[in-house]
């Protein structure tokens, strides 16, 4: 008998409930535990000794939340893992101890509270060589694409080998590209992609960062440093009573007045106490950035800066957007 689709009559239903998980506390003590736990396990060949933190509704992939998976991992003085590969990307805190990450080729010293990350498919390993007990929280998304069943994990993968691409003639360099690049077809944003950019698209570099603890906890003392009256501008702007807003970034509401209400009520219900749409803060930005000033540690800075100086955006409420004509 062979297998065909199922089609599920949906005609006339109502959406369906979130079905949220409940927070959850893990005391320190129930970590420490399973750490002493870890430690007096033999070595395992693939020297990865590992627990997955999984919450108590959790199913396949094992998250702590729904999407996100958590790791607590342990190695002691002299060992390391093996190597691995994967396609799910990782954030990796040290809790304790210190040692070395090798990623993608590049070699991270860590100490204590250093993060740093781990790309998707970059080979990567662990190492303590230290005299205390190594221990790393390690978030990724592999609950996300477990879920989906397209979590791809491999041990000790082979070294990675440059792809040989055949030469290419100019003739056929030039059949490859679409002489009229991206068509526009209004000013909403809807475009015609050629199918040369749909099927070998741009490629943007993932790569490994490191952010060392003693770096960071330097600039957060200069904030500290500006005292309350830094605090209590972020209170007065972020906070209603002394009590922190919850702030939900959106790409836009709904034009429509009813179903705005009904957007808002919606988000009241589950707490929200404002919403803030990516116009406001994109016009934000335009307004805010200075055009005799250089931004040289921000792409993004530079380029609205450029668009600003050469009079790119509308003044004087320097509208990101054109705005559109009221019907008679």
């Amino acid at each position: 008998m062979s297998e065909t689709v199922r089609f599920i009559d949906q005609s006339g239903a109502k959406p369906g409930a979130m079905d949220l998980w409940p927070a959850i506390v893990i005391p320190k003590e129930t970590i420490d535990a399973e750490i002493e736990r870890l430690a007096s396990l033999p070595r395992p060949v693939n020297g990865r000794r590992r627990s997955i933190i999984a919450h108590p509704r959790a199913e396949r992939g094992n998250g702590l939340a729904t999407g996100i998976q958590v790791a607590l991992d342990v190695l002691l003085p002299g060992e390391r893992t093996v190597p691995y590969r994967q396609n799910s990307t990782q954030v990796n805190f040290v809790i304790r101890g210190r040692g070395h990450s090798i990623v993608g080729g590049k070699r991270f010293e860590v100490n204590l509270f250093d993060v740093w990350n781990t790309p998707s498919m970059h080979i990567y390993w662990h190492g303590n060589d230290s005299k205390d007990i190594q221990v790393r929280l390690t978030y990724s998304n592999a609950a996300l694409l477990e879920q989906m069943n397209i979590h791809y994990v491999e041990e000790n993968p082979p070294p990675i080998e440059p792809v040989k691409h055949e030469e290419q003639s100019e003739e056929d360099k030039r059949r490859r590209v679409s002489p009229y690049g991206t068509i526009k077809l209004d000013d909403e944003g809807a475009c015609l992609m050629p199918y040369e950019v749909l099927i070998n698209p741009p490629a943007v570099e993932s790569k490994a960062l490191h952010w060392p603890w003693e770096q960071v906890k330097h600039h957060l003392d200069k904030l500290q440093a500006l005292g309350k009256d830094y605090l209590s501008k972020a209170a007065r702007a972020f906070a209603k009573d002394g009590v922190p807003l919850k702030i939900l970034v959106v790409p836009a509401l709904p034009h429509d007045p009813q179903a705005r209400l009904e957007s808002i009520a919606l988000l009241r219900s589950k707490g929200i106490d404002a919403v803030l749409p990516f116009r406001t803060m994109l016009a934000d930005l335009v307004k805010e950035t200075q055009v005799n000033r250089n931004y040289q540690k921000s792409d993004l800075l530079q380029i609205i800066r450029i668009l600003k100086n050469y009079d790119f955006f509308k003044g004087p409420q320097l509208e990101l957007f054109k705005t559109r004509r009221k019907k008679r």
